[in-house]
Parts: C-alpha cells; structure tokens; sequence
C-alpha cells in the first residue's frame, strides 16, 4: 500500500576522530609482591555519532538520523592494586582491586550548512545539551511533605518545579572490581570471588513508572507499606499539572557478588592412571551469587538491547546460574 521510511541512512558519514592524552605510572613494592597503577586520561572525540532530531515535517516515520556531530570529552582516572598478601605452600592470598572514575561533557554540537549553531537535541527524559554530559537525564524536579503526618502523600503535598533541569548521568562513574583468591593444599585448590561495584549515575526505572501511570494497583498508590517517596513520585507523574517522571529517574548504586568459584587440580599421577592425561582441573562456578542495592525494580542491571541508555521496562536481571567443567590436557 505504501512505502514507509523509518530507519533512514546517511551518506555522509563518516568515522569519530579521537586524541587522547594519558599519563601513568606503575609501582612495585616488597619485594614485587606489591604492584601499583595509577592512569589519568584526557580523550576528545570529533564528528561524535549523535542521533539527530528530524523535524516532523520531513514525512519521515524516523524521529532520529545518525549524524557527525561536534565534540565530546572524556576525562577520568584508572587505578589497579594488586597484592600477594600471603604466601605458603599449604597457604596463599592475593588480592585486586581496581576503580576507575569518568567523566563526560559534550562541548558542542558544531553548526549547520548556514553556519548556525545547532541547538540542543531535547528528547523524552534526555537531552544532548553542550555543558553537560551526553545522554543526560533532564525533567521537572518535585518536592513532597507529608503534612499531617498521616503517612499518605496526597496531591496537594506535591510541588512541581516550574522548569525542567538536569537531573544527572544516565552512565556509571564510578566503577569498582574486587577480586579475592585463595590457594590451598599446596596450590591444587584454588577458590576466588569477583565483586563488582557501580554508582554516580541514574537510570530511568521504566518498570514501575509505567506500571503506576497505567494502573492503580501499583505499590505506591495500593499498598501501606509504599514509602513517602515512591507515593510522591507516583503522584508527581499522574496527578499533578504539569507531570514529571524525575522520581523515577532513580540513583543507582549496587554491589554485586558476579563471581564464586573453586578450581581443583587433580594431582599428575592419577590424572595419567585414570585418565591417561598430563593434567586434570575441575571448575565448579555460580555467576550473579547476590546483588546489595536499594534499586525499586527487578534489578539495577535489568536491560534489553544495545541502545545508549538502560532500557528496563518489564526486563529481567542477570541470571543466576551454575557452571561445572572438567578441563583435560594430554
């Protein structure tokens, strides 16, 4: 019946151009059991890939095209520690621990044909906006008072601000891996842990948003035990004029036990009696073990797709689950 355009290409684009400036340093200490590195980069982006707002009158059913568009900086700092703690031969411990912090700003969206500078791209809940990070979350912020101290929140304990400001990174900035592993029985039992740690950003919980603006059978407006906050923000983004969804956009901070696993190498001679092999390693792992967090949804890392953002509506988690492997060497 038709044709209908709604993934438009672009001819002229072309690669991101990028120059980095980096300092570091590496340490040792006692006797190299020891190990330091510390890094500071300073990377800018040219012709940065943005998606760019199309004008509905372009009769296109594409709101965005990909397009070079002016400058990005990343800037940040790289730390890695690690430490042989413990040394025996029926015993060891070793430690890592490593920690990076970004920053990010887009500096300009450069000009058009005409030469005018191209104004900020303003979309749902983000906006690319020089000054600020890429993919910043942007909405009306809300206050709330519980005046009677019933423990309701009704709509006239809710104030709207008047404009729409940022609201924070839509990315992590502060990210944290431990490793911990201890060696046993003269190094033929091996058990190590991988935790990770990530904070200093938002993500728009979709889920519950959606769930309490469609229904009022959601927590915060049917059930007693719904904080001040979770009623206030329901109120914010159904009740009130104008609406916002700012309470949504939630602070992520989580630390999560990714890995727990134990390796177990089969002493030479019975792995060449029994099976004939130079060696034998038997693994057993549990991947996604806990996760410590104050996040309203399913998970702080429920997502779908490879978009910029979180995508969390009606997403699960990472899964928990269980590996077990034999590794043979002849």
């Amino acid at each position: 019946a038709g044709l209908r355009s709604n993934l438009l290409g672009n001819a002229t684009l072309k690669p991101e151009r990028t120059a980095e400036l980096e300092f570091g340093t590496d340490a040792r200490f006692f006797d190299d059991r020891v190990n330091l590195e510390l890094t500071y980069y300073d990377k800018k982006s040219k012709d940065a890939l943005i998606a760019q707002t199309i004008a509905p009158s372009a009769g296109s059913a594409a709101t965005t095209v990909l397009a070079n568009l002016g400058e990005v900086r990343n800037w940040g700092y790289e730390a890695l520690l690690n430490a042989q703690l413990l040394s025996r031969r029926n015993l060891a411990w070793d430690v890592t621990l490593s920690a990076s912090r970004n920053s990010n700003e887009l500096l300009t969206l450069g000009t058009d044909a005409a030469g005018k500078a191209i104004p900020p791209i303003i979309g749902t809940s983000t906006q690319q906006r020089p000054g600020y990070p890429l993919n910043g979350y942007w909405q009306r912020g809300f206050s709330y008072n519980d005046a009677n101290k019933d423990g309701i929140i009704v709509p006239a304990e809710v104030t709207i601000a008047d404009s729409i400001t940022f609201q924070g990174y839509s990315q992590p900035r502060l990210e944290l891996t431990f490793v911990n592993g201890f060696d046993l029985f003269n190094r033929r039992l091996r058990i190590s842990s991988l935790i990770d740690h990530k904070s200093g950003y938002k993500v728009l919980n979709s889920e519950q948003q959606f769930l309490c603006q469609q229904s009022l059978s959601c927590k915060a407006t049917s059930s007693h035990d719904a904080t001040l906050f979770e009623q206030a923000r329901a109120i914010a983004q159904r009740f009130k004029t104008p609406q916002t969804t700012a309470g949504y956009m939630e602070d992520v901070t989580f630390t999560r036990i990714r890995e727990l696993s134990a390796t177990y190498n089969v002493e030479s001679a019975w792995a060449q009696r029994l099976l004939k092999a130079q060696s034998v390693g038997i693994v057993f792992a549990v991947r996604n073990l806990a996760v410590f967090t104050d996040w309203t949804g399913v998970d702080p890392e429920q997502n779908y797709g490879e978009a910029n953002l979180q995508q969390t509506l009606l997403t699960a988690g990472p899964p928990r689950y269980y590996t077990f492997r034999v590794n043979l060497r002849y």
